[in-house]
């Protein structure tokens, strides 16, 4: 009965007789994981290698299982669920080891007992219990959006101890509309004056390395090269030069500008120069931190996807620089990708890498050559960033869904889009 059952970081398999110690180690035998259960806690090797036997015989036709991580497969907690009767399940034990807590695994795993009650054994509805002081227990029934129920007392039997249950509820209504706004939660970001000021980075960077190569360095300089590298990246955007020719004929041209003509310099060492300068120094657009925070903490399951053309060095330094990090599930740099914005197939990777369907993804931006054209060309949902010029053709012209002139007006969008 379902064999196993796979997750993000833990896998709900079958008992194995070699699972014995682990489970003694991290479950049985923890005072601070069977305090908060019902079981009769077990001590010794000989009695868990009973217990495991008991418990292989168990699942074998029930709807139970042990918990495993994912990457180790050592075994470190267990739950069930039982129909008690048609269409109506409840748990029957969850439980985690306590140097696995915290992780976010007991989430996981109502997460999947969820999906297999309502989206493979046609649920009606899902009852979930716990102790009535177990504060952790109660987070994981309010993140699903439980309705309390009822409440009893029982004694448990191996102690006598007398524990009030609170029992709580989800109607499959409940849950499907739920699992409806979740579908929304995929955010992809453009990196460059969107969250970070690139042109902040590039300033201080180009000031660095063309000083450091005994050139003169002005504001006039910067605006010159800051022009020939903006069409530089048009031109690679259409295909019509690689990375290697834009970072050659960028610091060709700046050269010939600060009058170097000797052909001491070469451009693609002066290139990589420039860019370990600009990873090192990241700068936020005003307000960028505060907002990703912002959306970490009120919009339910948000993922923060940076999806970003460029040098992956340059762009993973300038946001690790900034703490920006911290809060970025994934990078998707078209140098580590291979394509380009706006390339369809440059979001057909970001889409793989995700697992996700397309609908559960917006992207965000300020280009409307790259992000918002990239948007249109993969059918995503998409949002223009600090919008400029004829705003109405544009929107048009590239399927905008959404326009946002601030970070405030931004998360308004984004908390609607996702039903937050």
């Amino acid at each position: 009965m379902f064999e196993t059952i796979t997750g993000k970081h833990i896998v709900l398999r079958k008992a194995r007789e070699t699972d014995d110690l682990s489970m003694l180690k991290n479950v049985w035998g923890d005072e601070a994981v069977y305090r908060w259960m019902l079981f009769q806690p077990t001590l010794t090797e000989q009695d868990a290698k009973e217990r495991c036997r008991r418990s292989m015989q168990y699942q074998q036709d029930h709807l139970a299982w042990f918990v495993s991580e994912k990457d180790t497969d050592e075994a470190i907690g267990m739950c069930a669920i039982r129909e008690n009767e048609p269409g109506h399940f409840e748990e029957a034990g969850i439980c985690i080891g306590t140097k696995d807590q915290g992780k976010g695994y007991g989430t996981e795993i109502v997460s999947l007992l969820l999906d297999l009650a309502f989206s493979r054994l046609g649920a009606a509805d899902f009852r979930y219990g716990y102790f009535r002081d177990n504060e952790k227990s109660k987070r994981v029934a309010q993140h699903f959006g439980f309705q309390y129920d009822r409440s009893e007392e029982i004694r448990r039997p191996w102690d006598g101890a007398l524990k009030k249950i609170d029992s709580c509820i989800l109607t499959r209504e409940a849950y499907l509309a739920r699992m409806k706004k979740k579908e929304h939660h995929n955010f992809l970001f453009d990196l460059d004056q969107t969250l970070l000021d690139f042109h902040a980075s590039e300033y201080k960077a180009l000031k660095i390395v063309l000083q450091a190569s005994g050139l003169s360095f002005s504001n006039e300089i910067y605006q010159a090269f800051k022009a020939y590298n903006k069409s530089l990246w048009l031109e690679l955007e259409k295909g019509a030069i690689t990375r290697t020719q834009l970072f050659t004929m960028r610091f060709q041209d700046v050269f010939s500008r600060c009058g170097e003509s000797s052909g001491r310099l070469d451009p693609l060492k002066v290139n990589d120069e420039f860019i370990r300068a600009m990873s090192v120094n990241g700068v936020l657009m005003e307000g960028a931190l505060e907002f990703v925070q912002r959306v970490k903490r009120n919009i339910p399951d948000a993922r923060i996807y940076i999806a970003s053309n460029g040098a992956t060095v340059n762009a993973a330094g300038r946001i690790a620089s900034t703490g920006l990090d911290r809060y970025i599930d994934g990078l998707f740099i078209s140098e580590d990708m291979g394509v380009t914005k706006p390339a369809a197939e440059f979001f057909d990777i970001c889409l793989k890498k995700i697992g996700e369907p397309k609908e559960s993804c917006i992207m965000i931006g300020d280009s409307l050559s790259s992000d918002m054209l990239g948007a249109k060309n993969a059918s995503l949902t998409s949002v223009w960033f600090m919008p400029t010029g004829n705003i109405e053709t544009a929107v048009k012209e590239y399927h905008i869904d959404y326009c946002a002139s601030s970070f405030n007006e931004l998360f308004e969008i984004l908390q609607g889009w996702s039903g937050g």
